[in-house]
């Protein structure tokens, strides 16, 4: 038997459309539930508010494969409510997956280099909800049979075309309720470790968590240009003898990677901590509002701490944070009078 294999696309394009020239509002699983079911006032006040501002063309309210597997992991009628609701708002936009999300930046930090233009858009970043799992996945099968190459185009064309058109209440049918694999970092683990060899020194946990996202996320794509380009990429960004500097430099420009690189930085410097599905899946879902959307809502405590406390992501992004649904609403009368 041989196997065949085609890797599948989606239309990242028709996302973008639909989305373009509206403010992004990003919110978390919580806040969701909330409308959904209407828990109060002011989330079915917020909820009529948005679902105003989405039909006239002003907002929209992006997510993410956290919050996707989030929202898989209920069951029942609150399950259905929420899934409409998402679908209603986010227009089925959905932020492309971490390491596809680096790979835009850094995409983008080329682009800059070779002083090609780097319009004020962020058409490539959002994908169709069926892209949770990833924009390239691939298709495989076992066959003695050969199949053409305008076969294998024809099967890529048909299924972009069909998993694009799949939204949230669809693929809530057919993955809600369903057991997703819970493996995440044992962040605590790697904490205790990290802990004892830098002794709570932050300039050494900095270096050492960026040089790890560099090396696990960054060097693969510098792999695919000339020598001559990446001394020029690199030596835009300082000496790497100053290693802090360089990093930060560089970090300017891949902005949602800095923001994963603060968030393991707080997770070192935890080691004492429990890790549970949920803080994991809490820290994934800031990395890429807080670098593109305008608005990030959550009223998590943990999350309300990183980012007052234990992190400068705030003091660098131009999202607006709200730690709660009502801070969101009044946002929206100030912006939306």
């Amino acid at each position: 038997m041989n196997i065949q294999e085609i890797e599948i696309s989606f239309e990242k394009d028709a996302v973008w459309k639909k989305v373009a020239d509206r403010l992004s509002i990003f919110m978390d699983t919580n806040c969701w539930i909330d409308m959904a079911d209407e828990i109060n006032d002011v989330a079915s006040r917020v909820r009529d508010k948005l679902r105003e501002l989405v039909a006239s063309g002003d907002v929209f309210c992006p997510l993410s494969w956290g919050i996707l597997e989030e929202l898989f992991l209920q069951s029942g009628e609150s399950l259905q409510r929420t899934a409409k609701l998402m679908e209603e708002l986010s227009l089925n936009a959905i932020f492309v997956m971490r390491k596809e999300l680096y790979q835009w930046e850094f995409s983008r930090s080329i682009q800059r280099l070779k002083g090609e233009p780097v319009h004020n858009t962020l058409n490539g970043l959002f994908v169709p909800p069926a892209a949770f799992v990833g924009s390239a996945p691939r298709l495989a099968w076992n066959t003695d049979i050969p199949v053409s190459q305008e076969a294998k185009e024809d099967i890529k064309a048909y299924m972009k075309e069909y998993l694009s058109n799949i939204g949230i209440v669809e693929l809530t049918e057919k993955m809600g309720g369903a057991m997703i694999n819970k493996k995440f970092p044992a962040y605590a683990d790697a904490a205790k470790k990290v802990r004892e060899k830098f002794k709570g020194n932050k300039k050494k946990l900095f270096l050492e968590e960026a040089g790890n996202c560099f090396y696990l996320y960054i060097t693969p794509l510098l792999r695919n240009y000339p020598r001559s380009l990446i001394a020029s990429w690199s030596a835009q960004f300082g000496s790497p003898d100053d290693e802090e500097t360089w990093f930060l430099n560089a970090l300017a420009q891949l902005p949602a990677l800095h923001n994963f690189i603060d968030i393991m930085i707080v997770m070192d410097s935890q080691p004492d901590r429990k890790d549970k599905y949920n803080h994991f899946m809490d820290n994934e879902i800031i990395v890429a509002p807080l670098a593109y959307a305008n608005v990030f809502v959550s009223k998590d405590k943990g999350i309300r701490d990183m980012l007052l406390n234990r992190t400068k992501i705030l003091s660098r992004t131009n999202c607006f944070y709200c730690d709660s649904i009502d801070n969101l609403e009044t946002w929206l009368k100030e912006k939306f009078p």
